[in-house]
C-alpha cells in the first residue's frame, strides 16, 4: 500500500487533480466522477495547476493521480505556446513523486509513452478516473 511519509505513514488519500482547459472535456470527467467530485480538484491553466500541485503539498495531502492536458497554452518568455501542461507535469514529478501523471489527450499518446507516462484519451478520462477513486483498476 503507497503511504506519504508526511502524514506519518498513513494511506495516501485517493485524491485527484485535473487539469485541462476544454470546458467539454472537464464536463465530461465530471459527469462520469460526480459521486467523487469532493475528492477532484480542477484547473483550468497552467498557472492554477501550479497553485493546487503546491497547496495540496503545503497540506501534507498530495494527489494519488493527476490527468493533465499536456497541450494546455501556457506563456513562456512574452510567446504563446501549447505544451504547458509539461510545467505541471515537471512540478508534480519533483515535488510528488508517488503521484501517477496521466496524461490526457486526442493525438499525443505517443509523447507520454516518450516520457513514460501513461496516457489517455480525453473522451475516456473520466472513466479511467472514476475507476481510480472508486478502488479498481486504472
Amino acid at each position: 500500500m503507497k503511504t506519504n511519509e508526511q502524514t506519518t505513514n498513513q494511506p495516501l488519500e485517493k485524491r485527484a487533480l485535473v487539469v485541462e482547459d476544454d470546458p467539454s472535456a472537464r464536463g465530461i470527467i465530471r459527469r462520469a466522477t460526480e459521486e467523487y467530485r469532493e475528492r477532484i480538484d480542477y484547473a483550468t491553466n497552467v498557472q492554477d495547476g501550479l497553485d493546487l500541485v503546491h497547496k495540496s503539498i503545503e497540506q501534507a495531502r498530495p494527489y494519488g493521480v493527476a490527468y493533465m492536458d499536456i497541450g494546455l497554452p501556457s506563456c513562456e518568455g512574452g510567446e504563446m505556446n501549447r505544451g504547458g501542461g509539461v510545467r505541471v507535469i515537471r512540478e508534480l514529478g519533483e515535488s510528488s513523486p508517488d503521484t501517477e501523471i496521466v496524461v490526457m489527450s486526442s493525438h499525443a499518446n505517443h509523447m507520454a509513452e516518450k516520457m513514460g507516462m501513461r496516457a489517455v484519451d480525453k473522451l475516456k478520462a473520466g472513466e479511467d478516473l472514476a475507476k481510480y477513486l472508486g478502488g479498481g483498476a486504472n
